[in-house]
């Protein structure tokens, strides 16, 4: 057993907070796509579990214990009651902090190879369950690729089909964390993210990404959940991402493809 594993990052199409539940967790209605973008994870067999971490974002990854990947590990372990005797290398090409789901992603995928190798023991529903308790993105990270309707805090998850979407992200060189954004929402309402004017008021850089992506004539352009990614659909994204990372050294600019 020697097996690269791709874990796709995400964008979200559209997100609504529609609600806030008594614990505090907002309720959420999001569209999701996930690209031809994302983290590269080798798993090879051993005598115990480990985790090394490599690629030009391997500073935004934690090696320890409180990695999302090594955490799945735990959660699967318990659930299964087996030991993975596994070493696992994450690339890591995509930055945290983003709202790009790259943690999440590695976090899913690690946990259905494990969930192969030990024979399927659990089923998808099962898996789903298992990844909400480590976030809202977990669930939906299990069934890429492909475009799905995400609801509630993560658990509602439904694919959907849609036309093949191509364009451009960039990321502007600012991390946000979740929660910090969240905590910031002041009921703001969006048609394509209601997050985006918290996201804004803590990471200003998100501002001037949007309107260089409306300059270059992108449509339909917006925000990836929490933030500080944002994306513009357009034809001959390659070329076009190449000049803007040119422009903008500091930024992380990638031509992106989602397909249903």
């Amino acid at each position: 057993m020697n097996h690269s594993l791709f874990a796709a990052a995400k964008i979200n199409l559209s997100l609504q907070i529609t609600g806030k539940r008594d614990n505090g967790y907002h309720i959420l209605n999001t569209l999701i796509g996930f690209t031809n973008l994302g983290d590269r994870i080798t798993v090879v067999p051993a005598s115990n579990y480990s985790l090394t971490i490599d690629g030009p974002y391997k500073g935004h990854a934690p090696a320890d214990e409180s990695n999302l990947v090594t955490r799945a590990v735990r959660l699967m372990e318990a659930a299964c009651q087996r030991k993975a005797d596994i070493a696992v290398t994450l690339t890591k090409s995509i930055p945290a902090g983003a709202g790009l789901g790259g943690g999440s992603a590695d976090a899913a995928v690690v946990m259905s190879e494990l969930n192969k190798i030990w024979d399927s023991p659990l089923n998808i529903t099962q898996l789903q369950d298992l990844g909400l308790k480590l976030g809202a993105e977990l669930p939906v990270c299990l069934r890429a690729p492909g475009v799905f309707r995400v609801h509630g805090i993560g658990e509602g998850v439904m694919r959907e089909s849609i036309p093949r979407q191509t364009g451009i992200i960039i990321w502007p060189g600012v991390a946000l964390a979740t929660g910090d954004v969240f905590k910031e929402y002041k009921g703001e309402k969006h048609d394509q993210n209601d997050l985006l004017d918290a996201a804004i008021r803590l990471a200003p850089p998100i501002a001037q990404a949007l309107e260089t992506l409306n300059t270059i004539g992108c449509t339909s352009t917006g925000m990836s959940g929490s933030g500080s990614s944002v994306f513009g659909m357009c034809e001959g994204g390659w070329e076009k991402a190449a000049k803007l990372a040119a422009l903008h050294p500091t930024w992380w600019v990638k031509s992106f493809i989602i397909n249903s």
